[in-house]
């Protein structure tokens, strides 16, 4: 029991990150789908603004 209770302890640990801190290599991968003229390019594929 007490394994068990230490492995739920240190996966809590481990799932502490600092919120809206991201390396810049995600960052850039979030930011690359927001392209701006993709839905002027191709209507069908976008609705209300936001490409699918």
């Amino acid at each position: 029991m007490k394994k068990v209770l230490l492995f739920i302890g240190l996966l809590l640990l481990s799932g502490c990150v600092e919120v809206g801190n991201f390396p810049e290599d995600r960052v850039n991968l979030h930011e690359m789908g927001s392209e701006n003229d993709y839905c002027d390019k191709h209507p069908s594929r976008c609705y209300e603004g936001v490409q699918w």
